[in-house]
C-alpha cells in the first residue's frame, strides 16, 4: 500500500511539474555573475513593508499604550501615489493588533506580494486604556520602485515613517 501511495504521488507531483513548465513557471533562474550557477527557489515573489511610527497627543507628548490595528491591505497593479481608495484592484484582511511604546512608537512589517501599488489601512482606537482619545484612521502607501535590496525572489523592502496626533474626545463623549 505504501508503495501504491509513493507512487501516485510521484507521478502526479511529475505531472504538475511538468504543466507548470509548460505555462511558463519555473522555480529556477540563472545567476547572471556566475553564468554556471543556477539558482533555484521555491514558492511566491515576496516583498516586506514596514510601517513605523509615533503617536502623540497634540502638543507633541508620546501616548503609550494606543492600539493600532493594522486592518487590511488594498492593491493595484498600476504605480499611483494617488491611489484612489474607493477602486483598488482588491483587497486582503490583515487584522495584525500592535500598540504604541512608552515613547509612543510603533512598528509592524507586513510581507506581500510585490505589487505595484500597496495600501495599508490602520486604525488608532481609543480603547479603555485610553479613553480620551478620538479614534483616528490612516493609510499608508508603498509603490514597487521604493523597493530596495531584492535578490531573486525577495523583491525588497521599503519603510515608511509616519506620525500619528490624535485629538482628545469631547468632553460629552467620554462623560
Amino acid at each position: 500500500m505504501k508503495t501504491l501511495h509513493y507512487r501516485w504521488n510521484r507521478s502526479l507531483n511529475w505531472i504538475l511539474t511538468t504543466l507548470l513548465g509548460f505555462l511558463g513557471f519555473s522555480s529556477c533562474e540563472d545567476n547572471g555573475d556566475d553564468p554556471g550557477n543556477i539558482i533555484c527557489m521555491y514558492g511566491t515573489p515576496t516583498a516586506s513593508y514596514t510601517i513605523k511610527g509615533k503617536v502623540t497627543d497634540q502638543a507633541g507628548q508620546a501616548l503609550s499604550d494606543i492600539q493600532i490595528i493594522v486592518s487590511d491591505m488594498e492593491f493595484s497593479y498600476e504605480p499611483r501615489p494617488d491611489f484612489i481608495p474607493d477602486t483598488p484592484y482588491g483587497s486582503h484582511p490583515v487584522n495584525d493588533t500592535l500598540y504604541s511604546g512608552k515613547e509612543g512608537e510603533f512598528e509592524t512589517r507586513q510581507a506581500a506580494f510585490p505589487i505595484d501599488t500597496v495600501k495599508y489601512n490602520l486604525k488608532i482606537n481609543s480603547d479603555e486604556n485610553n479613553p480620551y482619545y478620538q479614534a483616528d484612521f490612516l493609510k499608508v502607501t508603498f509603490l514597487r520602485k521604493d523597493l530596495q535590496g531584492g535578490e531573486g525572489w525577495n523583491r525588497g523592502n521599503t519603510t515608511q515613517e509616519v506620525k500619528i496626533i490624535l485629538a482628545p474626545q469631547k468632553e460629552e463623549d467620554h462623560e
